[in-house]
């Protein structure tokens, strides 16, 4: 992406990422959105003091103000997290269409690693939103959707047919289907050999998460979202 000069956007950006952080939080843990938001542990409803991004969760020392049960780490690290990342759009991405796409596509992103994070599983939901955001941008000017279809299934079906003669040989899935439309989904948003250097990059990061962690089985959706939003902000 070319770099934008102009920084005026990005402490508003992340303001905005601060926000949107709790919210896209809420909506992975699968909330109704339509009601007060409550504790998690006593259920009593929370005012508008307790839901002030990151600064509430200071002000009360990580616990309710009401039973002082401590707040789960992940509200301010999604608020955080997200507030860089649409930062991070803001300073790399210069056409103001295309920002406001990568943010949107961010968010369906964060959403996607949050809920793959707790459930190991990847909403089909979520995919076909992304799928539809990109549908809808090319019909504005901002690509060719026909080409894109073509390029996402030129980088997933070598992944499909791989996880089909793994399967076949180790007796269980080895590549998630969840994974599969998760590489589809993002490579809809990239050229080929810019996703080829994305599925290198999330590859080194899960093999390097299983190493820590000691585990054979981990949500991959971060480590692929991760590869994806570096080529995205700083290759293509």
């Amino acid at each position: 992406m070319m770099r934008n000069d102009n920084g005026d956007m990005v402490p508003f950006l992340f303001l905005l990422g601060l926000f949107m952080g709790s919210f896209l939080y809420c909506i992975s843990e699968n909330r109704d959105l339509l009601s007060r938001s409550r504790c998690d542990h006593c259920g009593h409803v929370l005012n508008v003091f307790d839901l002030i991004p990151l600064l509430s969760f200071l002000f009360l020392k990580g616990r309710c103000r009401y039973c002082g049960e401590k707040i789960s780490i992940f509200y301010p690290l999604s608020e955080i997290l997200t507030g860089i990342l649409y930062a991070g759009n803001g300073l790399c991405i210069k056409d103001p269409i295309s920002l406001f796409e990568h943010l949107i596509l961010t968010s369906v992103l964060l959403e996607i690693c949050f809920h793959d994070l707790k459930t190991y599983t990847i909403r089909n939901g979520s995919i076909v939103f992304g799928i539809l955001l990109r549908f809808l941008f090319c019909l504005s000017g901002e690509g060719d959707f026909l080409d894109d279809l073509s390029h996402s299934f030129l980088i997933v079906l070598p992944f499909v047919l791989l996880s089909i003669i793994l399967a076949s040989f180790a007796k269980k899935e080895v590549i998630g289907g969840g994974d599969l439309k998760l590489i589809f989904l993002l490579s809809l948003y990239t050229a080929p050999y810019h996703s080829l250097i994305a599925l290198f990059l999330s590859s080194l990061f899960g093999l390097f998460v299983m190493m820590i962690c000691g585990k054979e089985k981990i949500p991959f959706a971060p480590c692929l979202c991760l590869g994806y939003l570096i080529v995205f902000l700083f290759v293509g």
